[in-house]
């Protein structure tokens, strides 16, 4: 793709219009128009004020931007179900955001460090029965496998 083509794409996927996005930028309309359609070579200058103005990277501009839209499925599915979001809070975040994966990541991240608690009580329950935690989940992992 062409840095015109990204960087409509890219617009797009944020939701705002050419006139959006020029406000945003301080440029023109007729500036953005013109890159959109690959009618003009960009200074450095002007798309480091798009890549501002639409919070990506130069290489979401030069290269094809990563899709970072998951399924609502994939999303839900991928939620680390410490954070406690009910089901109409992750659609609702599914339908705002424009960067699924790196929301995912940043709600892994901030859970990474605190204990599981199923995964306690896996362990509290097989302590009560008088067995090795530790050996009795490596015998279940080896059985899934």
């Amino acid at each position: 793709m062409s840095i015109g083509e990204n960087v409509k794409a890219l617009r797009q996927r944020k939701g705002l219009t050419q006139s959006q996005l020029a406000s945003a930028s301080g440029m023109q309309l007729t500036q953005v128009s013109r890159i959109e359609n690959n009618d003009t070579d960009p200074k450095a200058s002007t798309l480091n004020k798009i890549i501002k103005a639409l919070g990506c990277t130069a290489n979401d501009i030069f290269d094809k931007p990563a899709d970072s839209k998951m399924s609502l499925e994939d999303f839900i599915g991928s939620i680390d179900y410490r954070s406690g979001m009910d089901m109409k809070t992750a659609v609702v975040l599914w339908k705002q955001l424009s960067d699924h994966q790196q929301f995912i990541k940043q709600v892994s991240d901030t859970y990474k460090n605190d204990p599981d608690p199923q995964d306690e009580l896996v362990r509290k329950m097989f302590r009560d029965q008088g067995l090795d935690p530790d050996v009795e989940i490596e015998k279940l992992k080896a059985s899934s496998n």
